[in-house]
């Protein structure tokens, strides 16, 4: 045990499974000290959450609970038959990591809040923002992903979950392997550092953000995020000498001398004047390449030029043209944003549109996850569905869900500026807003509704297939949803269950009336 003074040998217990293999240790630990209540286990990222989930699984029988038997349900119909998550849970046991949808991780931590899920084995996604206390916490490393250590105040975070309020007296927190831990955290409290992301950048890559500034940013780095900050700490000082606000900015950087501040002041202001977009293009995305968006903005001039300016414009995802408009428009934006070489920007552009335009259109995640994988297994048929699933899910997320909503924002204001000024108003105003319905994964007029609303992308689209109109308005969505018995649909409990949360169910169906 770990008191102020250091540990203390509190005792021996004798386990009834073997410890001695360091790969699967921190499963039979759990099993051994986590059987009484609800335990979290700390996993360094999504592919070892799912390996020691299987681990704990293995070793205990099926449950046989109503709630577990809807979540699988809900699991196979909405995310895959064949995700390994759905069995899982059969056994009291799940993984749960930040790319996963919004409603099966919510799902998730309501099957573990009711204590239907004995063991959640989680990323650093659980470490803030949610509220999920655990009778017991197990945690075999301070690091995260391959080896990167760990901010201490989140350990401590995320041992601070163990003990539920009005349920348990006293919480546990097991460190496995402590002694062998390189850098020992719970030694000693610690409490956050707060510190400005542009200035630390700043301060710290002073002369690769001054080349950033002048146009030579590093070249991406998916294993590195300082690329990207330097990237970022750019654009935003482009953005702060566009508006005449560079000084100001320069001011609260406490690392940087007089010289140096100057220095980058008129780089920045140099930098912004020669840049050929408009001031508000460049305040509204700056986390976007400026000189990729000049570059362009210069080939929209000439496509307009050569009477090809439909090609440019966004239309709805349903409309027969979708793909092939959506291939060239992210084409585009791979060449002249992203740097990539005009062949390979092409092939870019095709597949992010193979996924981009049904996930626009509301298509299940089911669907667009079954031909992920047909893509995934043509070169290796015995592909883990789990691991391929999981990049999946990356994918959506970090490509369609956040580099191209941004991008896409970006290319439109880009877009719009460029039309009204060519004497395009009427095509500048009819631009499909694709940014938004790749965010929101949906594009009718009702699922934007029920998304207002407050649902769910899952529930949001099997909602659409409930009613046929699809021009409802958030009120008259309320009122459909209000109106109707849930107890005579065939929909998933997990989706009604949200439903009830956000108060759109005037009747509670039977299964919740008491």
């Amino acid at each position: 045990m770990l008191s102020s003074g250091g540990s203390v040998d509190i005792g021996t217990v004798r386990t009834k499974r073997g410890a001695g293999d360091p790969a699967t240790r921190l499963a039979a630990v759990a099993l051994e000290l986590g059987g009484s209540g609800a335990s979290l286990v700390y996993a360094t990222g999504p592919a070892e959450a799912e390996k020691i989930a299987r681990q704990i699984a293995s070793d205990l029988p099926q449950v046989s609970n109503d709630g577990l038997e809807a979540l699988s349900a809900f699991i196979a119909e909405h995310i895959h038959p064949k995700y390994g998550l759905a069995e899982l849970v059969r056994h009291g046991v799940a993984f749960h990591y930040g790319r996963m949808p919004t409603l099966l991780r919510e799902a998730l931590e309501g099957a573990f809040r009711r204590n239907e899920l004995k063991f959640l084995v989680c990323t650093t996604t659980l470490f803030q923002g949610v509220n999920l206390p655990a009778r017991s916490v197990f945690i075999n490393t301070p690091t995260r992903g391959r080896g990167k250590a760990l901010d201490s105040a989140h350990l401590w975070n995320f041992a601070g979950r163990a003990g539920r309020l009005g349920k348990d007296l006293i919480g546990n927190v097991f460190l496995v392997d402590y002694d062998m831990w390189q850098e020992q955290s719970f030694s000693v409290p610690t409490k956050y550092v707060v510190t400005a992301a542009l200035s630390k950048t700043v301060e710290n890559n002073y002369s690769k953000v001054v080349e950033a500034i002048r146009g030579s940013p590093p070249p991406t780095n998916p294993q590195d995020s300082l690329p990207a900050d330097i990237r970022a700490a750019a654009g935003l000082m482009l953005a702060r000498a566009s508006a005449g606000r560079a000084h100001a900015a320069l001011d609260r950087m406490s690392g940087l001398d007089d010289v140096q501040k100057k220095r980058l002041e008129i780089e920045a202001d140099t930098a912004a004047a020669a840049l050929k977009l408009p001031k508000r293009v460049i305040e509204d995305n700056w986390t976007v390449d400026l000189y990729g968006l000049q570059k362009l903005a210069g080939r929209m001039l000439e496509k307009i030029g050569e009477g090809e300016v439909e090609d440019l414009v966004p239309i709805h995802p349903r409309e027969s043209a979708a793909f092939e408009r959506y291939k060239g428009i992210f084409s585009r934006i791979a060449r002249h944003v992203l740097g990539y070489r005009p062949q390979s920007a092409v092939k870019y552009g095709s597949f992010v549109a193979t996924y981009a335009v049904p996930w626009m259109k509301g298509t299940p995640y089911p669907v667009l996850l079954a031909k992920w994988i047909n893509f995934k297994s043509k070169d290796n048929p015995t592909v883990n569905i789990d691991s391929v699933i999981r990049a999946g899910f990356e994918f959506l997320e970090d490509v369609i869900r956040f580099q191209m909503v941004q991008l896409g924002k970006a290319y439109t204001d880009v877009l719009r500026d460029i039309l009204n000024a060519s004497g395009e108003g009427i095509r500048s105003r009819n631009a499909f807003d694709y940014s938004l319905a790749l965010e929101l994964g949906v594009s009718s007029p009702s699922g934007r509704s029920f998304v207002e609303l407050g649902l769910s992308r899952i529930a949001a689209v099997a909602l659409e297939q409930l009613f046929p109109d699809s021009e409802l308005t958030p009120a008259q969505a309320r009122e459909k949803l209000l109106s109707t018995n849930f107890d005579a649909i065939a929909l998933s409990p997990v989706i009604v269950d949200e439903l009830v949360l956000l108060d759109l169910v005037r009747l509670k169906p039977s299964r919740l009336a008491n």
